[in-house]
């Protein structure tokens, strides 16, 4: 049976919060590690890799420089109880850096990125398709687009400096299409068939 979307809700609540505790742990840490070395008459830590692991030797959070830039990983419990998977994940490089969270299966739930011309968030289903995203580029203007459980894109709103285009589709294609541009607008409205029903205004 197919998770409800209200228990999806909490267990991404329960998991954020986790992460946010989790978060603050390895911030602490981090910070100690910089006193304690600093209080050594260091004025500089240098290190390849960063690692933290619980009571019981489980990993608790990696963290390693890269060619390009920088990798590092925040674990949680699995849904199990045994072992422990990624729940956060962090990447940099000169271009940007992106932020992954998951979920206790180790599925992915929530992405963020950031590049050099600008930036993207993505909500996943739990098939492991994206089901919403919201993105916005200087060179391309911003995009808000909604997806079935099978990644197939249902709505879509999009802005730029010409115009904004909003549309809505089935499985078989569009059934709703409004665009403005800067010389006017033009709404299509389509029957089952994908025959324009409404078509306004009218063609030249």
């Amino acid at each position: 049976m197919a998770e409800s979307v209200h228990a999806r809700i909490e267990r991404l609540e329960r998991l954020l919060r986790m992460q946010q505790i989790l978060i603050a742990i390895l911030l602490l840490a981090i910070g100690a590690i910089f006193a304690y070395g600093f209080s050594q008459d260091s004025r500089e830590l240098t290190l390849k890799s960063l690692r933290f692991v619980n009571e019981d030797g489980k990993p608790a959070a990696l963290f390693y420089g890269t060619k390009e830039g920088f990798e590092g990983y925040v674990y949680g419990r699995s849904a199990e109880g045994q072992d422990y998977v990624p729940a956060l994940k962090l990447t940099g490089d000169k271009t940007g850096g992106q932020i992954e969270l998951f979920d206790e299966k180790g599925r992915k739930v929530l992405d963020f990125v950031r590049g050099d011309s600008g930036g993207a968030i993505a909500v996943y289903h739990e098939s492991g398709e994206i089901c919403a995203s919201l993105s916005a580029w200087s060179d391309r203007g911003s995009r808000l687009e909604l997806m079935d459980t099978r990644g197939r894109e249902r709505a879509f709103l999009e802005a730029d400096l010409l115009g904004a285009l909003l549309k809505m589709n089935i499985a078989k294609g569009p059934v709703v299409s409004l665009y403005t541009l800067l010389d006017g607008g033009h709404l299509a409205l389509f029957d089952e068939k994908l025959d324009a029903v409404v078509n306004l205004p009218p063609p030249k």
